[in-house]
């Protein structure tokens, strides 16, 4: 299939639910109000353990004017699934989603492949959103996110301005400001740019980024393409986006903060929040990882003697803080995975 020239590139926005169909539904309302002309939805639950399915599906019941394909990944393959892909295409709305249910949760990039294997195979789309199912999105976010894409030769990335959700009843802290100013490759880290902080003139201006955070992420579909196509499966959740910008950096793409496209985040719903076994085990893995794909196993070892040390007594002192010291148990195995390149799903 080819694209079809037309005034405004087509965006498909890809979103992945886990457990969470009431933040679905909340960021689903707000996305479909908005301004931009010419987008796609795909929508996948990721093998949930609640009533999620049954809930979207109830939801999409009581939406008079949206247009729904629903189907099982398993269909995907199908003639049948073409068929009616094309004829869905063909309708003239932007009120429509494209649901898959997945029946078992491999990983947030597992997830992710199976819509990015529709955009790729259909090659009608001129960029890819990934978008956190629990967000809520100004109506001209995804305007300006193209805007901003257009003013900058070679720009592969761009990304929101990113509010926390609610902080003691305020709507302006920053969670991230599209992401990181400043990377250390070798550290696998650096200081989110914004983050914590009251929205002021500084992050109010286009600035290039190293890295950008994939809470709303826009992506060049020629810079997709090059990737493979698809997300790092490895990482099964955390640093997909990372690995995928230090990708593109090596490319020679920029990446770009927009901060006229806001949108405000529930932060970690779906993992248990900032300090949870989820969030303790796969960041600190895959910062290990990363580290082993990209810089080599003697620049590995020194990131991990980091971790081991100094690393180690910053997160000990916060999870005694919290009184979650047990915590630390997920870190330790964390490490030993990371350092041996262990990608198993699971924790």
């Amino acid at each position: 299939m080819e694209k079809k020239k037309t005034a405004a590139p087509k965006i498909s926005i890809i979103i992945l639910n886990w457990n969470l169909y009431k933040e679905s539904i909340e960021c689903l309302e707000t996305l479909l109000k908005n301004d931009y002309p010419n987008f796609e939805v795909l929508l996948i639950d990721n093998g949930s353990s609640n009533e999620s399915v049954t809930e979207l599906e109830k939801w999409f019941s009581t939406q008079k004017k949206l247009h729904v394909l629903n189907v099982a990944s398993s269909e995907l393959k199908s003639k049948t699934f073409w068929t009616k892909k094309k004829k869905f295409n063909e309708v003239k709305s932007s009120s429509k989603i494209l649901f898959v249910r997945h029946d078992k949760n491999e990983g947030f990039g597992a997830g992710c492949n199976v819509l990015l294997d529709i955009v790729t195979t259909e090659n009608l789309s001129d960029y890819v959103l990934f978008l956190n199912n629990d967000l809520i999105v100004k109506a001209d976010f995804l305007s300006e996110l193209l805007a901003t894409a257009k003013r900058h030769k070679g720009a592969g990335i761009i990304s929101s301005k990113i509010y926390y959700y609610d902080v003691k009843g305020r709507k302006d802290i920053l969670w991230y400001a599209g992401g990181f100013k400043t990377f250390s490759k070798l550290w696998c880290a650096g200081p989110p740019f914004g983050m914590n902080k009251e929205d002021a003139p500084e992050f109010n201006e286009e600035q290039e980024l190293e890295l950008a955070v994939g809470t709303s992420m826009l992506l060049d579909c020629k810079l997709l393409k090059e990737y493979g196509g698809k997300y790092d499966e490895g990482y099964f959740i955390y640093n997909e986006e990372s690995d995928l910008c230090l990708f593109a950096k090596e490319k020679g793409y920029s990446i770009w903060y927009s901060p006229k496209s806001v949108v405000w985040h529930k932060v970690h719903q779906s993992s248990g929040g900032k300090i949870s076994p989820i969030v303790t085990y796969y960041l600190t893995r895959n910062q290990l990882l990363m580290a082993k794909k990209y810089n080599g196993t003697l620049k590995t070892l020194l990131l991990f003697t980091r971790m081991a040390t100094y690393s180690h007594t910053i997160k000990a002192a916060k999870f005694a803080k919290a009184k979650k010291l047990p915590l630390m148990k997920y870190y330790y195995r964390a490490l030993w995975d990371g350092l041996r390149g262990k990608k198993f799903k699971g924790h």
